[in-house]
């Protein structure tokens, strides 16, 4: 008897031993596999992506965003520190996209391959947590690499990879991963410290762009699949809608951020010179219709993105036809998915995550005047994968006889790849396009019709290359497509000021006023204008009105200060220039002009600092005026 029992014993601990070293085994097995995927989705990123590191900045909020934005350039200090917090800039509050940018500036100066680099790294990250995101909740390692796969170099994408003023885009979306992946640990042990790793993350992406304020729906979506929280043990006969309530109370801090993130951006895009489009300009039953349509040119894209462009111009006369059409196929789509919830939960899920992720940018409340935008997508098409990376294997799946299904699923890794290489080849030929400016705009204008807003920043692109005359060919047509085109009558009217055809300059000004009076650009500049033909007392009107829409606009401080020190107004000129200088310490005229009116005032010592400050940042100082001023302050 004895002799049994420590015969069982031994067998046990052997047993156990395997065990052991079986699950060991199955452990490493999923770290190489882990290793390998993110060797694979960091290869294929790159290999599409790595050519934007020789990009150039592009004409197109990156000189508002980046090179010619005072508080990003002058790095990180306090000051820009808390301007990234607590002020909006250019119709926009996300605090950390700011703070990346600074930071890059720091690292990288202006050489916009660093820039570039950043972006691209982030998306990188972005495409290894979304697989493992994927893989955790699933445990489908083919549907998980090949979901993110497709994400990491979807020619959709490349804008938001390509572009670096949208590095908000990639900076929300590594914040939401980061969300997700503490509420899956949440959703296993919830607790409170858990719930609020998730809302801080939250609240990190929200702060980077305002995108994901239906983040808690998307939470919600996840409990339904593949977490399954509705319905899970005992409570599987217990009914759906009590369990909803239960997870819909559980996200209600989630929901109020959201509501405050939305307000926020209500109020710095109104407030932001016009980005909110008026309901006279764009009527509510217009922009149903156009988000109809773009619900349906966003999902075709995922199949077919052929005839991508930086913008879209926006169609003020859709056709009836189209939009019923668009709305049958999008409600087939959602019966269908609702249909087949029981099999197959994931259409279902990724339909919902498609439609909810686009509400905030499918243009019910417009911003700007694109009708659509391949950046809006960089999330969005997530659920859309999901439905066909899960749907195809299940699809194929249903072949009856066992041979022709052991072919067809035989062959699905060799056309999953073949579908990620095609990707990668559309979104190759797609980057290269983000080239430089011309090469970006050409090709918009290019696949596009009646493209005013191209045909502007094409313009500008040859204003930056001194080509004035194809810059004003390029503005009259996008005035011609857009009489309303604010950037294109300013810019237009900038040439003919520079051209001292200053009563077509001021045309131009005053129709670009009259679009947008709370331009504090237009009336700086109109004063400019009007300061060249002698209306000096005009021209402090505009520049004190440009004050008044903008008290940090350190050009109209300038032009102020100058006005007022040749009407030997020393003091308001002192003023004016000093805060020019405060706002832009870097700015070589404003140290020159103050030198002059510091010497006017008998401060020889502060007019030579102000000198060799001016000398310092490249400005010129005239010899007569040193020499003077030398004579003053000998040594």
């Amino acid at each position: 008897m004895h002799e049994r029992n420590t015969l069982n014993s031994s067998q046990e601990r052997i047993s156990g031993a395997d065990e052991s070293t079986i699950l060991a085994v199955k452990k490493q097995l999923s770290r190489n596999k882990i290793l390998l995927a993110t060797i694979f989705l960091i290869v294929i990123t790159a290999g599409v992506f790595l050519q934007i590191t020789k990009h150039e900045f592009i004409l197109y909020d990156d000189n508002e965003y980046i090179t010619q934005n005072d508080h990003v350039l002058s790095g990180m200090t306090i000051a820009n520190l808390k301007w990234a917090l607590f002020h909006s800039y250019i119709s926009n509050w996300h605090p950390i996209t700011w703070l990346s940018h600074i930071v890059d500036i720091e690292i990288y100066g202006l050489n916009p391959g660093g820039h570039h680099l950043t972006s691209l790294i982030i998306h990188i990250i972005n495409a290894i947590l979304l697989f493992y995101l994927l893989i955790r909740i699933t445990q489908s390692w083919g549907k998980s690499i090949f979901v993110a796969a497709l994400f990491a170099i979807h020619p959709l994408h490349v804008e938001s990879v390509a572009w670096i003023s949208e590095r908000k885009d990639l900076l929300s979306f590594f914040f939401m991963l980061l969300a997700l992946l503490s509420y899956l640990s949440y959703a296993k042990r919830p607790g409170i410290r858990r719930y609020a790793v998730v809302l801080i993350f939250f609240v990190c992406g929200l702060m980077s762009k305002q995108m994901l304020m239906t983040f808690p729906i998307i939470l919600l979506i996840l409990d339904y699949w593949p977490l399954g929280r509705f319905r899970t043990g005992s409570e599987k006969k217990k009914a759906f809608i009590p369990s909803l309530k239960n997870l819909a109370a559980e996200k209600i801090p989630f929901f109020i951020l959201s509501v405050s993130s939305g307000i926020i951006a209500l109020l710095t895009q109104s407030h932001g010179g016009g980005a909110i489009g008026s309901i006279a300009n764009y009527p509510f039953l217009l922009r149903v219709q156009t988000a109809i349509l773009a619900y349906l040119k966003y999902a075709a894209k995922v199949f077919w993105p052929d005839g991508l462009s930086v913008h879209y111009p926006y169609t003020k006369t859709p056709e009836y036809i189209q939009v019923s059409g668009a709305l049958l196929i999008l409600v087939t789509i959602t019966v269908l998915s609702v249909i087949f919830r029981r099999k197959s939960p994931y259409l279902m899920a990724g339909w919902l995550w498609y439609i909810i992720m686009l509400v905030p940018v499918i243009g019910l409340i417009q911003i700007g005047q694109q009708s659509s935008a391949d950046r809006y997508t960089y999330i969005p098409i997530i659920g859309i994968l999901i439905m066909i990376g899960w749907g195809v294997p299940e699809l194929l799946n249903q072949f009856k006889r066992k041979h022709q299904k052991r072919i067809v699923m035989g062959m699905l890794p060799a056309l999953a790849m073949a579908v990620v290489t095609l990707s990668g080849i559309a979104a190759w030929r797609q980057t290269r396009y983000w080239k430089n400016s011309e090469m970006l705009f050409s090709h918009a204008l290019a696949v596009t019709k009646n493209n005013a807003v191209m045909h502007s920043k094409l313009a500008l692109c040859y204003m930056d290359q001194n080509r004035f005359e194809n810059a004003i060919g390029q503005y009259k047509e996008a005035i011609r497509i857009d009489p309303a085109s604010f950037e294109s009558h300013n810019n237009l009217a900038n040439i003919y000021n520079a051209q001292d055809r200053l009563a077509e300059a001021i045309d131009h000004y005053s129709a670009a006023i009259q679009i947008n009076p709370r331009s504090a650009e237009a009336h700086n500049n109109i004063g400019v204008a009007l300061n060249k033909q002698g209306r000096g007392q005009e021209a402090i009107a505009q520049y004190l009105e440009a004050l008044s829409l903008n008290e940090g606009y350190p050009e109209a401080h300038h032009n102020l200060a100058s006005i007022y020190g040749k009407m030997g107004r020393i003091e308001e000129a002192i003023f004016h220039d000093s805060q020019a200088i405060r706002l832009r310490p870097h700015y070589a005229e404003a140290h020159r002009n103050l030198a002059i009116s510091l010497y006017l005032k008998g401060d020889y010592q502060g007019a030579k600092d102000e000198v060799d400050l001016c000398i310092k940042n490249g400005g010129n100082v005239p010899a007569a005026f040193i020499e003077a001023l030398t004579k003053k302050t000998p040594r």
